[in-house]
């Protein structure tokens, strides 16, 4: 049970403690430390991203397969999801 809840609260806490911490203490060494949870939060995030995809595609698939409950929901949202992708990639991420 702990790896399940507490750790992730904990690491949670932790980064949110350090993020704090360096934006009320500008410091090269805040900084640095900074630097490094901002570049492992990048990957942690593509992974979870990769993750989720692969969980959605599984799951609606499924439901397909089997004709569950509501399955033209699952058609609808596989259909949108390389739109969604494409339309990611074709607007880039520039802000206004």
């Amino acid at each position: 049970m702990f790896l399940k809840r507490q750790l992730p609260l904990l690491i949670t806490l932790i980064c949110g403690i350090v993020w704090g911490v360096q934006y009320f203490i500008p410091h090269p060494a805040s900084d640095a430390v900074y630097s490094f949870y901002t570049d492992w939060a990048l990957v942690i995030g593509l992974f979870a991203a990769i993750l989720g995809f692969i969980s959605i595609i599984r799951l609606h698939s499924m439901k397909i397969k089997y004709h569950a409950k509501n399955w033209q929901f699952s058609v609808v949202t596989l259909a949108a999801m390389p739109v969604m992708i494409v339309a990611a990639l074709l607007t880039g991420t520039e802000s206004g």
